[in-house]
């Protein structure tokens, strides 16, 4: 019933002073880490598409702990709920030689492409669309990648991690001292951002840095996390008014799947061509991505118009909880969750610094307080075993 971040290499006093000082070049990397993870709380209690699963995760559990079998189907919802929000290994495929790449950029390419998730007979089901970017290096297979809800949240938390440590080298008086910092995060994050096996992390940021040609790293995952943020928080309404790119690449047969999806992958997709076609810089003087402009790109209604209609939807969303013994946490998260998005928006990018703030007053379990056993949060844990024995017996007897 609880989320747990759990930092297996920080004491105590080195997630205090990430949280209070977290630009100090002494701990701006403990500092990163946790403005990695605390950004995957917020999405998945902040953001519309976070408080929808929220509210499918509850109902099961209310279902279950009350022991009524005509909601039992709200069960296996969940677990169909909780595969689309990534793709198995089998989805993803990998060139033999996929780890003998180059460090930049140089001889890579990529090109979009359409499949659809299987369903339990082995057959496409074009109601779950699938965003492929196929992947070569100097000519050569790399991978094949899905973009997915997963990449969407890994977006936004590496692009936090990446913001504190440039926020942390602009600080820094000795401009040697900060240029070495620069190249030596420039190295590690092109390191990373050209490994195969990490690429489901970066895949959004790739496709607005090759299709909006913004080439800079920072930049590049700075936009992705604001059109990641405005995906995640889309109503139903923004899916169906949509406005669709004329080269989208998309087969003309699949664009009613992709604005039928409810996955909020597809739109920022549609999003980013959007952009491309529109031929406009989104980026305001302030560093950020204006917002405005990006929604009227798109279609969609001005900021505090649509920020309303979202706030409408989770209301609604909340009066089909199920009552039960844990309706009162799920309205905790709730209440939280609508919290943080009066104060975020549908734009998180900003926020990078108030998160360190947030995980100091409440993200503030370290690890050898985790694994000692009279520990609240353990033993709250426990408690609800025997929940997750029940969910497990009921999708093996009513899965099929």
């Amino acid at each position: 019933m609880k989320q747990i971040i759990e930092y297996n290499y920080l004491t105590r006093q080195q997630f205090l002073n990430a949280t209070e000082n977290p630009l100090d070049p002494a701990n701006v990397q403990n500092a990163a880490l946790i403005a990695h993870e605390t950004p995957h709380f917020i999405d998945h209690i902040s953001t519309l598409s976070g408080q929808k699963l929220l509210l499918d995760i509850f109902n099961a559990y209310s279902a279950v702990d009350n022991r009524d079998k005509k909601q039992y189907w709200r069960v296996i919802k969940l677990q169909q709920v909780l595969k689309n929000t990534k793709y198995e290994e089998h989805y993803k495929e990998y060139g033999q030689n996929y780890s003998i790449t180059s460090k930049g950029h140089d001889g890579w390419t990529f090109r979009s492409s359409f499949g659809a998730r299987l369903d339990v007979e082995g057959k496409e089901d074009l109601n779950f669309p699938i965003i492929f970017n196929n992947y070569k290096y100097r000519g050569q297979f790399v991978g094949k990648i899905p973009l997915s809800l997963e990449s969407l949240w890994e977006t936004n938390a590496v692009a936090s991690e990446i913001d504190l440590h440039v926020a942390s080298i602009i600080l820094m008086e000795d401009k040697d001292q900060a240029a070495i910092s620069t190249q030596l995060i420039q190295n590690h994050y092109k390191d990373w951002l050209y490994d195969p096996k990490m690429l489901t992390y970066s895949i959004a940021a790739q496709l607005v840095s090759s299709l909006l040609g913004y080439g800079d790293i920072h930049t590049a995952f700075m936009i992705s996390k604001s059109l990641s943020s405005i995906a995640l928080n889309l109503p139903k309404t923004c899916y169906k008014n949509i406005k669709i790119p004329k080269d989208s690449g998309v087969p003309e047969d699949r664009i009613e799947n992709l604005t039928n999806s409810d996955d909020p992958s597809c739109m920022f997709y549609l999003m980013v061509l959007n952009v491309k076609e529109a031929k406009e810089d989104i980026l305001a003087s302030n560093g950020y991505v204006d917002v405005e402009k990006v929604l009227r790109i798109n279609g969609f209604p001005e900021k505090e118009i649509l920020e309303r209609e979202i706030k409408k939807e989770m209301e609604f969303q909340k009066s089909e909880a199920l009552d039960g013994p844990n309706k009162e946490v799920y309205l905790y998260f709730y209440n939280l969750g609508v919290k943080l998005f009066e104060k975020i928006g549908i734009d998180s990018a900003p926020y990078t610094l108030a998160y360190a703030k947030f995980a100091k007053s409440t993200l503030n379990i370290c690890c050898e307080e985790c694994l000692d056993d009279s520990n609240e949060i353990v033993i709250r844990d426990s408690a609800f075993d025997f929940l997750l024995a029940e969910i497990n017996n009921v999708i093996e007897n009513y899965g099929n």
